[in-house]
């Protein structure tokens, strides 16, 4: 996200880690509507943490808006 925000960042820490596997929150029936609201959740903890994280890691709030507001329009 930083990258795509300001462009290339290489960070020493990962902000996260994702497996994709059968069961994961992207490979899911749009039809089970318990496993929907699930991957809704986790795209809204993920955004709600996202945009501190990147500007603590210096990226330009007006960079982090215009990337996450996006995101949240989708």
């Amino acid at each position: 996200m930083a990258s795509m925000a300001m462009g290339v960042l290489v960070l020493e820490t990962p902000l996260s880690y994702y497996r994709r596997h059968v069961h994961n929150l992207y490979a899911i029936d749009p039809n089970d509507e318990r496993k929907v609201r699930r991957k809704c959740e986790m795209i809204d903890l993920t955004l709600s943490l996202l945009y501190p994280m990147l500007t603590r890691l210096g990226v330009p709030s007006e960079c982090v808006s215009a990337l996450l507001d996006d995101a949240l329009l989708k």
